[in-house]
């Protein structure tokens, strides 16, 4: 298993197609022989998503990513590089695609990546919305009472999910979401929260 909780230059990675290469070469065995798992979790689970992410919301630039070799500031997702990106000879192979196709299991935290898209997918509404500014009558009713703030999509996602837990006030909104991550059978025992209840 190779855990990856940061992108540390997509190391983690590549590191499991290279020492999977490696057992097959020194035991002499087909790759079905060897059942590598790839964690994607925390700060790493950005490595699990595509290269058009990464340019839209300037992944690399954020988080200072470099290249895993050169050491070079890197705009792309080092789980993504192919030939011609700088790597040694051979080891595109081992690029997260790549593996994936050959049925490499890669696992990626479901939590972490809600965290991402509530962090790194800052966009606002109006966006995504052909640049009309959302209507503040919309923006109250989710529960927002700051006129002049700009809602993100994400900020705007948190603000649904808590109205449809009857979370109406700001106050609620940290329960709303921890109960959002609740595992089913405890969703289905949910309690609704309203204005003036004092929060668990």
């Amino acid at each position: 298993m190779y855990d990856s909780a940061d992108i540390g230059g997509g190391l983690g990675v590549l590191r499991a197609g290279i020492v999977s290469a490696q057992y097959m070469s020194a035991f002499n065995v087909p790759a079905s022989a060897i059942s590598p798992v790839i964690v994607l979790r925390h700060d790493g689970i950005v490595l699990a998503t595509q290269q058009d992410f990464w340019h839209r919301y300037k992944i690399g630039e954020k988080n200072k990513v470099t290249h895993p070799w050169t050491g070079a500031p890197l705009t792309r997702s080092p789980a993504l590089l192919g030939a011609g990106d700088g790597l040694p000879a051979g080891l595109e192979a081992h690029a997260l695609d790549k593996q994936l196709a050959r049925g490499v299991i890669v696992l990626a935290c479901a939590l972490a990546f809600q965290d991402a898209a509530d962090q790194e997918i800052d966009v606002v509404v109006a966006a995504d919305d052909g640049g009309v500014e959302p209507d503040q009558r919309t923006i109250l009713a989710l529960g927002e009472a700051k006129v002049n703030e700009t809602l993100t999509v994400a900020r705007v996602r948190r603000l649904e999910r808590a109205r449809a837990l009857g979370a109406s006030c700001a106050g609620h909104q940290a329960a709303a979401d921890r109960q959002q991550h609740r595992p089913r059978a405890a969703q289905a025992r949910r309690p609704s929260f309203r204005c003036g209840d004092r929060g668990s």
